[in-house]
């Protein structure tokens, strides 16, 4: 929404969903069937393309992401990683609570992922043997902290799915910490449930 002193003005929506496809499916052709998924902080972006995007993407995924950007709290941690790394949160949306926040809330919008083949995961944020720490290792408490947050946001988006009567592939777990093996675990367990079969490929 507004142009970046030093990124100037990035589409990433428009990128990802027009013209990426465009150029993939020039160079390599392809089924004509599409999904998009996204880890961590791009999980949330990933429901929201599909939703701005319907025409192009049949499934679509999130793993440990914040389905839920508009909420408050999710907002004041998004705003704050944002800006950790010297960005300005605002340029994308606009100011928190306005339309653009509410636009991209896939939480808020569950009614437009009919059709679409939805996969969802969380955890509470508790270690476990699916995160592959080794013994004696320190526990990620940071990861521990996100996979919490996330785990919020996500209970909120599966509440409306549940609530509208939207089908998804939800999996809500007791552990895992926002570490690379749980991401993994998340992703095969998608590509099995919900993406593969939606593609075509199973």
């Amino acid at each position: 929404l507004t142009t970046d002193p030093v990124l100037g003005i990035n589409l990433w929506q428009t990128y990802l969903s027009r013209e990426l496809p465009a150029a993939v499916d020039a160079a390599y052709g392809s089924t004509g069937k599409r999904g998009v998924a996204g880890l961590s902080m791009s999980g949330g972006p990933a429901l929201d393309l599909a939703i701005q995007a319907p025409d192009v993407f049949d499934a679509a995924a999130s793993f440990s992401g914040c389905p839920a950007p508009s909420n408050p709290f999710a907002t004041a941690g998004i705003s704050a990683m944002i800006a950790g790394g010297l960005n300005n949160p605002f340029n994308m949306w606009g100011l928190p609570g306005s339309q653009g926040w509410r636009d991209h809330d896939p939480s808020l919008n569950v009614e437009r992922l009919r059709g679409t083949a939805v996969y969802v995961s969380s955890s509470r944020g508790a270690p476990g043997a699916v995160d592959r720490i080794p013994d004696g290792a320190v526990p990620p408490f940071g990861g521990m902290a996100v996979e919490a947050m996330v785990n919020y946001c996500t209970s909120i988006f599966v509440d409306a799915l549940r609530r509208a009567d939207v089908p998804a592939t939800v999996s809500m777990r007791d552990e895992g910490a926002h570490t690379w093996p749980l991401f993994e675990d998340q992703l095969r367990e998608a590509w099995f449930t919900t993406l593969a079969p939606a593609l075509g490929t199973s």
